[in-house]
């Protein structure tokens, strides 16, 4: 007997099973969620490091809710699902790595291959990671204002 057979005719079937409704988190949730798991990871870092906590997890949590609209999952491309695990790795990663960090500049650098990794990494087509790159590059476009330098910094990735 298929399980689709069991459930739809075997009324006691169902009962056993509960169901839970949990909807998605508010983009004001997120932000303050990995804003604050942000700042528990940049706090054994200097107070220059610390400051970049909020407008990293802000802009983290942008490019995930811009990538999962744009690049959305399909039969061909199933694992095109960008969830919270996934803004959790960027910040895992980025702890992990950011006792070597010493200026904001490094620490930003550090992040942009965290989110390179994260995202782009899993990305099929060169369509679909140059619109990847093009989102990921918006949103450090935005955190140079927070870093306060004179002079535009460039990041790449390089995926083979």
């Amino acid at each position: 007997v298929s399980p689709t057979y069991t459930w739809q005719k075997k009324s006691r079937m169902r009962r056993h099973m509960a169901l839970i409704h949990i909807p998605q988190p508010t983009l004001e949730s997120l932000h303050t969620i990995f804003t604050t798991v942000a700042q528990i990871c940049f706090k054994p870092l200097n107070e220059d490091l610390q400051k970049l906590a909020g407008p990293m997890a802000r802009c983290t949590v942008k490019i995930m809710m811009e990538l999962s609209s744009i690049l959305v999952a399909t039969h061909d491309r199933p694992h095109y699902v960008f969830t919270q695990h996934d803004l959790s790795k960027v910040f895992d990663s980025v702890h992990a790595h950011a006792a070597g960090c010493t200026t904001p500049v490094q620490l930003a650098r550090l992040w942009v291959f965290e989110l390179y990794s994260t995202f782009l990494s899993r990305l099929c087509t060169l369509d679909d990671r140059g619109i990847c790159t093009r989102i990921i590059a918006n949103s450090v476009d935005g955190l140079t204002e927070v870093l306060e330098v004179d002079q535009p910094h460039v990041f790449s990735f390089f995926v083979c």
